[in-house]
């Protein structure tokens, strides 16, 4: 994986709120990818969100098996301890190489306090020459940090670095860095990623499942 530098300036001067057009998804049938409390409806199927027991990590489930419900039709079932958007957002130092926050300059408490210097850029890790567009010109830092606003309602872009990180950090089993890059970059090219054939997850629908695999 090639780690791009980007001009030292401070993340929140180019918030990703700001300024861009909002491209994150094709017009779609709104019934047809609507998340419930309980789950997702996608061609009659219910999809579960993952079990969370009282103490220890989230009981977890691949994208393919996330669509049947299925935990533990073979076996012991995964188990995740992900991380959030906000807990990598506010935990830069945490970031597992080779990915990079940034640098920071002083009270690293403070998101404001890590310039671009030597942070790796979103476009290092996944492809955004069609709907991922939007993310090209920012580092990972930037995009997690931003929100989301009205160009990315969905913080499918925080959503997705934070699968990678915890897939770099090994705490999501379900989930390699591998399938976390092909995850986006399928979405980046068609609008839309297929956890199984026929099956079509758009954007909120990816977020959904990747949150089923946090524990905090």
């Amino acid at each position: 994986m090639n780690i791009k530098d980007n001009q030292s300036s401070e993340m929140e001067n180019t918030p990703l709120a700001h300024g861009l057009a909002d491209q994150t998804k094709p017009a779609v049938d709104e019934s047809r990818r609507h998340f419930t409390k309980s789950g997702l409806a996608v061609s009659g199927v219910l999809l579960t969100l993952a079990s969370r027991p009282v103490l220890g990590a989230v009981q977890c489930q691949s994208p393919s098996g996330f669509i049947s419900g299925n935990v533990s039709a073979t076996g012991t079932p995964q188990e995740c301890s992900g991380l959030s958007p906000g807990y990598w957002k506010n935990h830069p130092e945490a970031w597992p190489s080779p990915y990079k926050a940034g640098t920071c300059s002083a009270g690293c408490g403070q998101a404001s306090n890590w310039t671009n210097v030597d942070a790796t850029m979103f476009v290092a890790a996944f492809n955004c020459s069609n709907h991922g567009l939007i993310y090209a010109p920012y580092t990972m830092f930037e995009v997690i940090s931003s929100g989301g606003g009205s160009v990315d309602p969905q913080e499918l872009g925080a959503h997705i670095i934070a699968a990678l990180l915890n897939a770099r950090k090994l705490l999501t089993p379900v989930l390699t860095e591998p399938q976390v890059i092909n995850m986006f970059n399928e979405w980046n090219l068609n609008g839309y990623f297929e956890p199984t054939a026929g099956v079509k997850w758009y954007g909120e629908d990816i977020v959904e499942y990747i949150i089923s695999t946090f524990d905090d």
